[in-house]
């Protein structure tokens, strides 16, 4: 925490060791005076009778103010060696005398005639050489109050040089007691060892400085008001006096600076500025270019985090001019001081260009950066050099949103490589696992800037490695896992691998684990993740328990992001929650799951509809449309179905300007399914020709590579309203020109691609040719249905698709029975009798109306078996 303004020392204070000041155990000491502080008074190196009388005048000097004085057992009492006092000192150390004596530091000394000549020596840590004061008459008392003045400086100016180690061992607990100590000593006011007013500065600079290192470890803010509170009489004692001042307004600074970067403080960067600018009018700060470079850099550096809390680029601009003048007061050539100004100079630059989406500003930034790599010598600062790699990586990440974004982003990933090279998990364990993380997302942006999925391979290469050895260190991965996670998600939309989201759904499941429960930064986007990668699953793998999963999970992303605030977003996966659910719904019988779809949904809605966005609102009207399509279906209430209608009529407001199309052409095709039911319902023609004419519509409006999905499903549906219609109408021709949309949606369906959307397309065609042969009476027809439903049965199968399964056993059990009952075959009614029957045993409880049917089925086949058994003649047993 040294700064170039702080006062010069005397020599022996500069060479002082490491002192360690504490309260002393209870004793009595030699007069009555209350014991503050332990000292070891080790052997002199004249034990002669001058020299034991010198010993004997500085024990009651230490005695008589408040020192417990410990000395040596006999067996130490030799002649000690001032040149080499460690030989005293390790034995003693070894021996545990130190620790037991609890002495904070050790006076050694030598008799030089009438002189006495003191050591100063620290009791926790030594070196070879004991820091010597300077020589003293015993005899006077002058003299004597001269040695207890310098002993208290040498106490302070030494425990100034303790808060200066950052290696010890449990270093906030220690600072904490160490700043007690001194302020014990302040409160020492008649103290010859303290009283002094150069002590009592130097003593109150000694508690300022202490607070500060232990504020670093324990960030408080109590500390750093204690702080204020005990620099404020500092500031007013000293500001005239040009061998101080500077010093004291430089821990100014940086106390205020402190505060407000940490608690977003505005009062207190303005503070810090304020006090910058009274550091520069110092007369002596101008013929001190090094105190008038940090003071503007300082400066800077607080008008930049003023001007991010209010987003005002006069700020900026401000800061950087500051920075400027900071850069141009250093010395020219390579050095670290001009590496860390071209560094915040270029991260300024940054959060400009980043504020103003300027690309100039992200080039100059760079160019910054640059700077600062030249002038940081890797091996020797590679702390500074790597993070300079780091920030001109961030610079072009923010260049690559706006040009050249795979160059940029490439460019970018070398550095963060680069800066890997110097922050290594042995040396920097948090560094590495923060710029891991950035370098595996980086090539997760580059995978998707591509499309290809080597970035996305090799992110999840990196992170694959990083992780198990994060967590070998004790280091927290759950934001490397959750990376690693999206780049195989991403690896599975690229290559459509199921494996790959499989994959990516357990390092999802591993991240939520790592993370605390109150987490809200993270873990809604984890949950938010996982629900789509498992929605993805179901898609692929047609198991409707994935849907429910998927449903659960963005129900706690919403859940979470309404609790951090995050409104935008809450809704987000409320939508996808409720596409969660639908997706279940239409696999299941379960009315629960569209009661939870048409709840997540009108949730989304609410939202939306409250912040004005019309696309987002007409989505939702959509999907709501298509609940109440399910609804109606399930309940046979033609009521819900009308509804629907009218949520697709305010989807259409929201879609007039048809600046989307494809939502536009969505809302006619799920117009169509309405009306194809209300048909259905009350078997109108009319509203079989408003779904056809709906159907026509979106066929005519896209082309099958501009949107293969609705293309193929449009042409099913077509389909399915056109036989039904020719089933009204008995109209052979409309039930063929139904079969030619059939099989131009199958033509363009692959069943090992897309297994859902073939299986109901096939299955709809399979009941097209049983119509076709019941109308007609040709069989061929039925036995083509039959084999186009055994097929369907190889996707939907009896423990993936109970549901599905039944119904498509139940139409060829019903293609079955046509055929009995065009040919009198009894056995073939039999057969068809037995399916019907395990398609009943196998519905359990699902769609009562659909068991209904079946059994109105099973009674058919019952009474053609028995009509069928009455014309066969029993054969004779003669």
């Amino acid at each position: 925490m040294r700064h170039p303004s702080t006062p010069l020392r005397p020599a022996w204070c500069l060479c002082a060791a490491l002192l360690w000041l504490a309260i002393g155990p209870a004793a009595t000491p030699a007069v009555a005076a209350p014991v503050h502080f332990t000292v070891l008074l080790a052997p002199f190196e004249t034990p002669d009778t001058a020299g034991k009388a010198h010993r004997a005048a500085l024990k009651a000097l230490l005695t008589a103010n408040g020192f417990r004085v410990v000395e040596p057992p006999e067996l130490l009492n030799g002649p000690g060696r001032y040149a080499g006092v460690s030989k005293w000192l390790e034995p003693a150390w070894r021996d545990g005398w130190l620790a037991r004596t609890q002495a904070e530091y050790v006076l050694f000394g030598r008799e030089d005639g009438d002189l006495l000549v003191l050591g100063i020596y620290p009791g926790y840590d030594y070196d070879d050489s004991p820091n010597e004061l300077t020589a003293y008459r015993p005899g006077d008392p002058a003299e004597m109050d001269r040695l207890a003045r310098d002993i208290g400086r040498a106490v302070i100016n030494a425990a100034r040089d303790f808060v200066d180690d950052e290696d010890m061992d449990n270093r906030a607990y220690r600072l904490s007691r160490h700043a007690d100590r001194l302020k014990t000593a302040l409160g020492l006011k008649d103290s010859p060892f303290f009283r002094s007013p150069g002590n009592t500065y130097a003593l109150r600079l000694a508690v300022v400085e202490t607070l500060m290192e232990l504020d670093w470890e324990v960030e408080d803010r109590f500390v750093l008001e204690e702080v204020m509170t005990r620099l404020a009489p500092l500031l007013a004692s000293e500001k005239d006096n040009p061998d101080t001042r500077g010093y004291v307004w430089s821990l100014s600074i940086l106390l205020n600076t402190r505060l407000g970067d940490r608690y977003d403080d505005p009062a207190a960067l303005l503070r810090a500025v304020a006090d910058c600018d009274a550091v520069l009018a110092f007369p002596e700060t101008g013929e001190d270019a090094e105190t008038a470079s940090w003071t503007y850099a300082q400066k800077g550096e607080n008008l930049r985090r003023l001007a991010q809390l209010r987003d005002d680029n006069g700020l900026y601009r401000r800061s950087s001019d500051d920075f400027m003048r900071a850069l141009d007061l250093l010395p020219k050539g390579p050095n670290r001081q001009r590496g860390d100004m071209h560094s915040d100079l270029g991260l300024n630059g940054m959060d400009m260009a980043r504020a103003t989406g300027d690309p100039r500003l992200f080039k100059d930034a760079i160019g910054h950066f640059d700077r600062a790599i030249e002038n940081f010598d890797r091996r020797e600062y590679p702390w500074s050099w790597g993070m300079a790699q780091v920030n001109r990586a961030c610079a072009l990440i923010g260049l690559a949103d706006i040009e050249d974004q795979v160059d940029n982003r490439r460019r970018a990933n070398k550095n963060l490589r680069l800066a890997l090279e110097a922050f290594t998990l042995r040396d920097y364990p948090s560094r590495w696992l923060a710029t891991e993380v950035a370098l595996g997302r980086s090539l997760v942006s580059l995978g998707d800037e591509t499309g290809t999925p080597e970035p996305y391979q090799e992110a999840a290469a990196l992170l694959d490695k990083a992780v198990p050895r994060a967590e070998a260190e004790g280091l927290d991965w759950s934001e490397m896992s959750f990376w690693l996670g999206l780049a195989h998600e991403q690896l599975g939309e690229t290559g459509d691998d199921a494996v790959q989201f499989e994959t990516a759904a357990t390092w999802y499941d591993k991240t939520l684990g790592k993370l605390p429960d109150d987490d809200l930064d993270l873990r809604p986007y984890t949950y938010k993740r996982l629900g789509y990668v498992l929605a993805q699953l179901g898609e692929r793998e047609s198991l409707p328990e994935y849907y429910d999963r998927s449903g659960q999970d963005y129900a706690v992303a919403a859940a979470l992001f309404a609790r951090s605030g995050d409104e935008e977003e809450c809704a987000l996966a409320r939508f996808q929650e409720g596409r969660s659910y639908l997706s279940l719904t239409a696999r299941t019988p379960q009315v629960e799951s569209l009661d939870k779809a048409l709840s997540a949904f009108t949730k989304a809605l609410d939202h939306f509809r409250g912040h004005d966005e019309r696309l987002a609102t007409a989505r939702c009207n959509i999907y709501i449309a298509r609940c109440l399509l399910h609804l109606g279906d399930r309940l046979a209430e033609a009521d819900h179905y009308v509804k629907a209608l009218a949520r697709l009529d305010e989807a259409q407001k929201d879609l007039a300007d048809k600046a989307h199309p494809a939502d536009w052409l969505n809302t006619v095709a799920v117009k169509g399914m309405a009306y194809a039911r209300l048909a259905d319902h009350y078997r109108s023609i009319d509203d079989y020709d408003k779904a056809i004419g709906a159907y026509s519509t979106v066929l005519t409006a896209i082309r099958l590579e501009d949107n293969p999905e609705l293309w193929v499903d449009t042409q099913s549906d077509l389909g399915m309203t056109l036989k039904r219609k020719a089933a009204q109408l008995d109209d052979v021709s409309m039930a063929e020109e139904a079969g030619t949309h059939f099989q131009a949606a199958l033509d363009h369906l692959n069943r090992e691609q897309d297994p859902a959307r073939w299986a109901r397309v096939s299955n709809n065609y399979a009941n097209l040719l049983c119509f076709q042969g019941r109308l007609t009476r040709k069989t061929g027809s039925l036995e083509q249905g039959i084999a186009t439903y055994r097929a369907v049965q190889a996707v939907w199968t009896r423990e993936r698709y109970p549901l599905q399964w039944a119904m498509t056993l139940y139409n060829i059990g019903n293609a079955q029975l046509s055929i009995a009952s065009m040919g009198g075959d009894g056995k073939t009614a039999e057969t068809a009798l037995s399916l019907l029957l395990q398609a009943r045993d196998n519905l359990g409880d699902q769609s009562p109306g659909f068991r209904d049917d079946i059994d109105d089925s099973i009674r058919t086949a019952r009474n053609l078996i028995r009509r069928l058994q009455r014309k066969t003649p029993a054969r004779s047993t003669t």
